[in-house]
Parts: structure tokens; C-alpha cells; sequence
């Protein structure tokens, strides 16, 4: 009943802190990124594991503030691999490709269940 909420309020203090974090060049913003990809899908994997209602909120709070780090860094990361001349056609690119992926992910993951 919660869950989704709890994740909303992790996120938007998740894009604070990790906003924050890349600007002050402590750690890189791929490396926070890459991070965050990293334990969300580690997280994700050990989520049916999860019996009781507070571990699901636990990680509904863990994973809304960790994968906030992948949303509000995109386009830093993109402007220092690519530079900033080229941000408006890669970020382009790149929901291009998360559409299709998002499009496509449902049905792949559903003939690979059924194997």
C-alpha cells in the first residue's frame, strides 16, 4: 500500500544528495551511475526474497534512492563522454533506445520465463 510512495520520497532526496555528490567531484558522476545500476539490479534480484511488508519497504526506500542516481546523472554523463555539443542528439539517442528496450523487455522476458 506504500511501497510506491516510499519509493517517490527516497527518489527525490536520492537526486539531492547524489546531485550533490557529482558536483562536488568527490566521485565521478559514470562512477555514481554505474553504481547505482549495479545495486539496483542486485537489490531487484533479492526482492522476491523479501517476506515481510517492512523488508518490502526497505527496499522500496533503498531502491527509490539509489536509482535516483541514474536518472538526475544522465545527462552529466552524457555531456562528459560526448560533450556538450553533442548532449541534445545523444540524449535523444539514448530515449530512443530505452523506449525500444522498454518496448521489447516485457515480451523478451516473458518468452524467457516460459523456457
Amino acid at each position: 500500500r506504500y511501497l510506491v510512495p516510499v519509493i517517490g520520497v527516497t527518489n527525490t532526496a536520492g537526486r539531492v544528495f547524489f546531485g550533490w555528490l557529482a558536483d562536488r567531484g568527490y566521485v565521478s558522476a559514470l562512477a555514481i551511475n554505474n553504481f547505482s545500476l549495479l545495486a539496483c539490479g542486485i537489490l531487484t534480484l533479492a526482492a522476491p526474497l523479501l517476506p515481510t511488508f517492512s523488508l518490502q519497504m526497505t527496499y522500496a526506500a533503498l531502491f527509490g534512492f539509489i536509482i535516483s542516481a541514474y536518472v538526475c546523472l544522465t545527462s552529466i554523463v552524457l555531456s562528459d563522454l560526448l560533450g556538450l555539443e553533442k548532449l541534445t542528439n545523444s540524449f535523444g539517442l539514448l530515449v530512443v533506445a530505452r523506449g525500444i528496450a522498454s518496448l521489447a523487455g516485457s515480451p523478451f522476458a516473458g518468452k524467457f520465463f516460459k523456457l
